[in-house]
C-alpha cells in the first residue's frame, strides 16, 4: 500500500466492492485523526489507502477521508434499495486525490472516479533562459458496476469500522 504504518486496530478493517474474482476496489483505513474540534465537522479524519486491482494491474492512492464523508457513504449505501435510478452521492477525500460518483440503477450500484495513477510527473519547459516547472497530474480514471446484491456486504464492513473508531473515542 503507501507506505504509511496501518495502525493495529484497524489491521483486520477493508471496505471491498468485490466485483469479480480478480477484479476490486478497497478501502484500507490506516488511522484515525481526530482534532477534538466539535464545531467543524472536518476535523476527523480517516487516513486510508484506496486499491483498484484489475487483473494483474493495482493501482493505489492514499488520502485522509473526512469521517463524515465516509458515513454519509455508508448511508447512502444502506438505503440504496429505497432510492431512485439515478440518485447519486459524489465521495472526496480531503486533498482530492480520489473522486468517486456512486449512482443507484435499477440492479447496480454505477460507480466512477478518479485518482492520481503515478504521482505528479514533472516537467521542465524552455521560456529563453528561464526553466519553468509544472506539475502535470496524471490521473487513473475508473468505472465499475456493483450489483446491489453485495451492497449489505460492504455496509456491514463499513459498520465495523465506524465502531472501531467509535471505541477510540471512548
Amino acid at each position: 500500500m503507501s507506505g504509511d504504518h496501518i495502525d493495529p486496530i484497524f489491521s483486520d478493517s477493508r471496505v471491498i466492492f468485490s466485483i469479480s474474482q480478480s477484479d476490486s476496489f478497497t478501502i484500507q483505513p490506516l488511522y484515525y485523526l481526530d482534532f477534538k474540534d466539535d464545531d467543524s465537522p472536518f476535523s476527523k479524519l480517516l487516513r486510508a489507502d484506496c486499491e483498484l486491482r484489475i487483473g494483474d494491474r493495482i493501482d493505489v492512492a492514499g488520502d485522509y477521508f473526512f469521517l463524515q464523508s465516509f458515513i454519509a457513504l455508508r448511508d447512502y449505501l444502506a438505503r440504496i434499495h429505497w432510492l431512485r435510478n439515478g440518485e447519486t452521492l459524489e465521495l472526496r477525500t480531503e486533498e482530492d486525490v480520489l473522486v468517486m460518483t456512486f449512482t443507484r440503477q435499477k440492479t447496480i450500484v454505477s460507480v466512477s472516479g478518479r485518482t492520481p495513477d503515478d504521482g505528479y510527473a514533472k516537467m521542465m519547459i524552455r521560456d529563453y533562459d528561464k526553466y519553468l516547472e509544472t506539475n502535470i497530474d496524471t490521473q487513473l480514471i475508473f468505472r465499475f458496476n456493483f450489483p446491489l446484491s453485495k451492497v449489505s456486504e460492504v455496509v456491514n464492513q463499513m459498520n465495523s469500522i465506524l465502531a472501531v473508531i467509535d471505541s477510540l473515542k471512548e
